[in-house]
């Protein structure tokens, strides 16, 4: 959302790339790169194992991160795309402050494609798993 609304500002570009980097690196070698990281240089997170909480958050993170990154892309263009609509423009002709412009008006319509790309997106996750826990064990 603060993408959109920031539209062409820092903050837009650096959210775009960010999720152009979540969206582009493959599950596996975001897993590898995550254990390197938070499990061998700075230790706060097991490499692999079932003893705690603890070992699921960077199989989590892997998987989630991608279609984090996927979902923020087409809420971005779906807001922008309904942020230009005339009843957004109605709204704020009556006088409705930008919050409410936004999250009443602006994001119920921008998170219909959102959604179904959520449900499409679920047999992904359940593919990817697979990969993933053959990463951390």
């Amino acid at each position: 959302m603060l993408s959109a609304v920031q539209h062409r500002s820092w903050l837009d570009h650096t959210l775009r790339f960010g999720a152009l980097m979540g969206a582009s690196l493959p599950s596996y070698w975001l897993g590898y790169l995550l254990i390197l990281l938070f499990a061998v240089v700075l230790g706060w997170l097991p490499v692999a194992g079932r003893e705690s909480a603890s070992g699921a958050i960077l199989p989590s993170v892997t998987l989630s991160i991608g279609m984090a990154a996927t979902l923020t892309r087409l809420m971005r263009s779906s807001l922008l795309e309904v942020l230009g609509e005339d009843f957004i423009r109605t709204a704020r002709a009556k006088g409705l402050a930008e919050r409410v412009v936004i999250c009443r008006h602006a994001l119920i319509g921008a998170l219909i494609p959102v959604l179904t790309m959520t449900g499409i997106s679920f047999g992904h996750l359940l593919g990817g798993a697979v990969i993933i826990e053959a990463i951390f064990a």
